[in-house]
């Protein structure tokens, strides 16, 4: 085990979520890597350990808890705690809102909600009873915010599809820091 704890990285495949655990190993941190496709997580995970950090990966689906559960358990059994959650994995449903298919809107707000609000979930204890930690939520650009306690989630509309964004910052007090990163301007792999 590590005197720190470790990064959890989501969405670790490819895109963002491969350049950010490539930069959180870079910096010295123990990168714990999830992701769908079990060979880009390979490759990624191996650019990653080319920096001299443990870096490991679980390919799984974020839509299912026992997957998510199994994925912070490895961590903290590998590492202790996690230190740094990056909430990075989302996919796209590509069609206006008025016609899409009702199954895979719950499955979208699975990934794209669920996953961030669950691994927090998870997560925040340790950091709230350490009063150290950060939570990362790299969603696309929200405009309307709606509190609901501590959790605060955005959602912005694109014109052109009619689909719905989240975002989601936590207010935690404590020195647990949050954020929220666009995607704006960066290749995810799922630029229109």
């Amino acid at each position: 085990m590590t005197d720190r704890g470790a990064a959890l990285v989501t969405g670790a495949s490819r895109g963002i979520g491969a350049a950010v655990a490539e930069r959180l190993a870079s910096l010295g941190w123990p990168v714990m890597m999830l992701g769908r496709d079990p060979e880009a997580l390979a490759a990624s995970a191996k650019a990653c350990a080319e920096h001299g950090n443990p870096v490991q990966w679980l390919a799984g689906d974020l839509a299912d808890d026992g997957f998510m559960r199994e994925a912070v358990a490895r961590t903290e059994t590998e590492w202790g705690t996690v230190d740094v959650l990056v909430n990075n994995a989302g996919i796209a449903v590509m069609q206006p809102v008025q016609k899409a298919d009702l199954a895979a809107w719950r499955h979208l707000m699975k990934i794209n909600y669920d996953c961030a609000v669950f691994l927090a979930n998870a997560v925040l204890p340790s950091m709230l009873e350490r009063e150290t930690g950060a939570i990362i939520n790299g969603f696309n650009n929200g405009t309307v915010l709606c509190p609901l306690d501590q959790l605060y989630i955005g959602i912005s509309r694109n014109r052109s599809y009619g689909s719905i964004f989240l975002n989601i910052t936590i207010d935690c007090g404590h020195n647990i820091r949050t954020a929220c990163k666009r995607k704006k301007y960066i290749s995810s792999g799922m630029d229109l």
